[in-house]
């Protein structure tokens, strides 16, 4: 009887998922039981949307040529991120090959099984073996802390005179117990013709496959509950219930619990990881296996210091590049899979001038390959577009076109789309008060507004139309006139504006 393994492939499938892995390199045993392994892991991480790029198979009886072989051609490929399930033995040998030959520095991730973390003891270990396990994650099946296990724990290291019992000792422990329950349950049963016979009496063991006692025995033991040193205790399709995984990271001498993986909650944890090469940044993204770096040519002019600004360092002599440009180039590498290796170029003149024709020698050192790529506030055009490609447009430069309405040409009122139609008989409204006020207040001793009222409608009516323009002192004589008219004035503009804004 052995634990699911079903739950720990799932285990590291969401390991990889919370750190956004997309491709692993899983290196499992050439062996049987390794091989059976592979389809299930497979399915769990594909589930995950995680591809696993490559298969390594290493044997139990490779030589140590061979496994540094295979590592060296897992060193030319771009994952950076291996997950180990051999055997400890075969494990502790690749770990400590994987660190000779640089597998085990910053940018790399390590993920081995409970095959192997069950029997990483560091007080056991050749201290070879821990220093290549430092920043290692490891799953374990998690074993509730008891009473009744702190003192089976203490009894083992007193009487095996090892540090402590591990996952496989505990449960050998909890199925011993099972057994014996199920066989003391099987031993009262009563046979088909009624009498009570003991099953370990009626065993035929040289074809217990086919008696009946051991079919008792098996369906005693499948009922078998109870709370043991691992746990809860219950057998599904004669394997273990699905326990916790513990995530546990090697750091120093020991290791600690990081994480928590349910098959119900997920993860739980995975908080202050120390990685290989003692980094506190997980490896996201693969590195592009290129001895080249990537030349990229940033103007140094005078210009918008907003969208760029180009510093050299007096001491170290580096390119400094700033700006709204830079920081959109680099969000753009942060967002590729892998890394790339570049290096700003600076471009300058002699009167650091920025200029059309500038810019057009700077676009033409693309196209004569002494860039790889040019970032900076450069325009696109037909003709710089013939040597190099540029990218999709990532600022709104505020050009635009005027084009012909032809549904407003059709409109005959459209003038009169500024104000809604309350505003205009507002403003009709009171054209025609002020020119009746201002008649009342003027006529006494205004000759204009005197007379038949033929002559008086046009001078009134002109005298309202002449507040637009603010030449109505010319017409009215009376303060009480220009005192009402300007005051007109004012609400009316006040309240047109608030109108208009609103």
């Amino acid at each position: 009887m052995t634990p699911d393994q079903t739950i720990q492939w799932k285990g590291l499938a969401a390991i990889a998922e919370s750190f956004q892995w997309t491709n692993v390199i899983l290196v499992h045993e050439d062996s049987e039981f390794g091989r059976e392994s592979v389809p299930h892991i497979i399915d769990s991480f594909q589930d995950k949307k995680v591809h696993i790029s490559y298969k390594s198979s290493i044997s139990s009886l490779a030589t140590d040529d061979q496994i540094i072989d295979e590592l060296r051609k897992l060193s030319d490929m771009q994952e950076r991120v291996f997950v180990i399930h051999v055997s400890h033995f075969l494990a502790f040998r690749i770990l400590v090959y994987a660190k000779r030959v640089g597998l085990m520095s910053q940018g790399y991730a390590w993920i081995v099984t409970d095959k192997t973390m069950n029997f990483f003891d560091p007080i056991e270990l050749d201290e070879e073996v821990v220093e290549s396990f430092q920043g290692v994650l490891g799953l374990k099946y998690l074993i509730p802390s008891s009473i009744q296990l702190r003192k089976f724990s203490k009894r083992w290291r007193k009487e095996s005179l090892l540090s402590s019992p591990n996952i496989f000792n505990i449960l050998a422990y909890d199925t011993t117990f099972a057994v014996a329950t199920a066989v003391e349950r099987a031993e009262i049963r009563p046979s088909k013709d009624g009498k009570k016979v003991g099953a370990m009496m009626a065993m035929d063991f040289t074809n217990i496959r086919e008696s009946e006692s051991g079919k008792i025995l098996l369906k005693e033991l499948l009922n078998v509950r109870f709370k043991g040193l691992s746990g809860e205790f219950h057998l599904v399709n004669s394997k273990f219930i699905a326990k916790p995984l513990e995530i546990v990271n090697v750091i120093g001498k020991g290791e600690r619990r990081v994480g928590i993986w349910t098959e119900d909650d997920g993860i739980n944890g995975l908080e202050g990881i120390i990685w290989p090469g003692g980094s506190l940044i997980p490896p996201r993204r693969l590195i592009l296996q290129t001895s080249k770096k990537l030349r990229i040519g940033v103007p140094m002019l005078v210009g918008f210091e907003d969208f760029l600004t180009v510093e050299q360092n007096p001491l170290t002599n580096e390119t400094i590049a700033k700006g709204f440009c830079v920081d959109v180039f680099n969000a753009a590498i942060e967002a590729l899979s892998y890394e790339v290796p570049y290096v700003f170029v600076p471009f300058s003149v002699a009167n650091k001038k920025p200029n059309s024709e500038t810019y057009n020698q700077l676009i033409y050192e693309v196209y004569l390959q002494n860039f790889d790529a040019v970032v900076g506030d450069t325009t696109i055009t037909a003709n710089r577009s013939l040597y190099v490609d540029f990218t999709i447009p990532y600022t709104d430069l505020g050009v635009g076109t005027v084009t012909r309405d032809d549904q407003n040409l059709r409109k005959i009122w459209w003038f009169l789309e500024p104000l809604d139609a309350h505003m205009w008989i507002a403003a009709t409204c009171s054209f025609f008060i002020i020119g009746a006020t201002i008649w009342v207040i003027e006529y006494p001793i205004n000759p204009t507004f005197q007379g038949p009222w033929q002559d008086v409608v046009g001078p009134v009516l002109w005298f309202s139309f002449s507040t637009l323009t603010f030449s109505h002192s010319n017409l009215s004589l009376l303060y009480l006139s220009s005192l009402f008219t300007n005051k007109h004035i004012y609400i009316y503009i006040y309240s047109g504006g608030s109108r208009k804004y609103s």
